[in-house]
């Protein structure tokens, strides 16, 4: 094992990530080459160890933390290959958004789950994570721009994962090896419980809990794509090794409506006009986060305040493409007597994003009236279908009043996902994850009820993974998530903790930042 450790980071700097926790790791390895990653592989699985798979540390649930082994991709794995006429792009799983972005510029292309932390993230963690963005309620989350991956499995080999057809699935399935296996049993477990499990799902454009399950098989083209079962799977299942990703492409003139909102009454209302119009993004930010950014963005806030000026709850930003929808839009609002702006001034259309992109920054990184509170990433990644909303929202802060809890609220609202960061106090450790565990409860149960899903494109890491049981049901918790596991990862080698074998229980034991 000695001799593939190239380069050890400081192991400090692999302890945390955006989430509320600290785990120490044993080691962290820089691997080189696809034979060090084999090496690690093997060696984990004869010494039972465990791996986790690092990028931009902004995962906000733990996802990539663990005790033992960390692999970091950042160093060597860096390809990127533009293909300008497919539009697509091969990345290596080392490779930061940002590096994405400013290849693909070039070609007027995009990478279109344009995440709020696009200038950190690294592309292992997006599509660990099936992240989305902004962008997201026109292109989809991350899943839905995977066109095939790479993958290490826990045999130690490399497979290539692509859209395949129903007789070359067949075909794969009775072979008498582990990659035969892995089909014959996927197979198996989506003809048992996808109906089902398509179900408890939600209602909703986008998820990150569990297994993509639902994504593996395209009914229409009787076609498979197991790539898609690693997206979302926070490296539980496998190491993502290189990926082909669509790209699409930016638009060339966009229109900018804010649209401040005095009652969340209105907010349902708003959001199923704005929607019918195709925009290309819709993104809001309340009055709370607004507050707590003048500390750290004073121009920007100072600049927008005029919204925030006559007990304005929360602003939504819609965005489009074409000036023809965004005036009959604009037109719409207006008849419904809702106030809107067309956002003309470049300074101010900045302000407003910069805002918005900060929000979770802002949150984490403020000092509150107490040193002891902190935002806390829990259910900040919920997702509601919209015409839900003016059920759900009541619900939602009636609960958080409940619990006495101060919130900031923001997101990529117009396909229902929902940032709601509460600002809990960890003067007492147990008190502090009691209301966590309390608040989670309540919030997902109401999430389920209104035919929601618990995680929108952070996925379940350290502090969503004990409620997955509670959330699907044991039938579908075991046959879906445990299954998928066990058939991928049977000896536990890939991140463990995550989507299986966390608990409430051990919300208590784990560390803090």
């Amino acid at each position: 094992m000695k001799n593939i450790i190239n380069e050890i980071d400081p192991i400090e700097t692999h302890s945390t990530d955006a989430s509320i926790f600290k785990i120490i790791p044993r080691q962290v390895i820089f691997p080189k080459n696809e034979l060090e990653i084999i090496d690690i592989i093997t060696h984990a699985k004869v010494n039972k160890r465990h791996i986790s798979v690092r990028a931009g540390g902004t995962c906000m649930d733990g996802g990539s933390l663990n005790n033992d082994i960390i692999i970091n991709l950042t160093k060597y794995f860096t390809n990127i290959k533009i293909n300008q006429y497919s539009k697509s792009i091969d990345v290596d799983m080392g490779v930061y958004y940002r590096d994405i972005d400013q290849e693909a510029l070039k070609y007027n292309l995009m990478f279109a789950p344009y995440t709020s932390s696009k200038v950190f993230c690294g592309i292992g963690g997006m599509l660990g994570n099936n992240a989305s963005g902004e962008k997201s309620i026109r292109f989809g989350a991350t899943v839905d721009n995977v066109l095939s991956a790479k993958v290490f499995l826990s045999d130690g080999k490399l497979y290539n994962f692509e859209e395949i057809s129903e007789e070359k699935c067949l075909e794969l399935s009775l072979q008498n090896d582990f990659i035969g296996n892995i089909h014959k049993e996927i197979r198996q477990i989506y003809k048992t419980f996808a109906n089902d499990y398509v179900k408890a799902i939600g209602n909703v454009s986008k998820s990150a809990s569990g297994y993509k399950l639902n994504r593996i098989f395209d009914k229409e083209k009787n076609t498979w794509n197991l790539a898609k079962i690693f997206i979302g799977a926070q490296a539980t299942l496998g190491i993502i090794h290189s990926a082909k990703l669509k790209l699409v492409e930016i638009p060339t003139h966009t229109r900018l409506i804010a649209i401040p909102i005095n009652s969340l009454n209105s907010l349902p209302v708003v959001l199923q006009k704005i929607v019918q119009y195709n925009p290309e993004s819709v993104e809001t930010f309340d009055v709370n986060t607004y507050t707590i950014a003048k500390s750290f963005l004073p121009e920007d806030t100072m600049r927008i305040q005029k919204y925030f000026s006559r007990n304005e709850q929360l602003i939504v930003l819609a965005q489009f493409d074409n000036d023809d929808t965004a005036n009959k839009f604009f037109l719409e609002i207006k008849d419904i007597e809702i106030n809107s702006e067309y956002i003309n001034d470049e300074k101010l259309k900045a302000s407003l994003w910069n805002i918005r992109r900060s929000a979770f920054r802002v949150m984490g990184n403020n000092v509150y009236d107490k040193k002891t509170k902190r935002a806390v990433p829990c259910i900040e990644d919920i997702i509601v279908p919209i015409d839900k909303f003016d059920v759900f929202i009541p619900e939602l802060i009636a609960i958080l009043k409940k619990y006495n809890i101060e919130y900031g609220f923001h997101g990529h609202i117009g396909d229902g996902s929902i940032r709601v960061i509460p600002i809990i106090d960890f003067e007492n450790k147990k008190e502090a994850i009691d209301q966590i565990i309390n608040l989670c409860d309540e919030v997902f149960w109401l999430v389920k009820k209104m035919g929601g899903n618990m995680s929108a494109d952070h996925s379940d890491g350290i502090i969503r993974t004990p409620f997955l049981r509670d959330f699907y049901g044991d039938d579908l918790y075991e046959g879906v998530v445990v299954g998928i596991k066990k058939l991928f990862d049977p000896d536990n080698i890939f991140n463990p903790g995550k989507k299986v074998g966390g608990d409430k229980k051990g919300l208590y034991e784990v560390g803090l930042k």
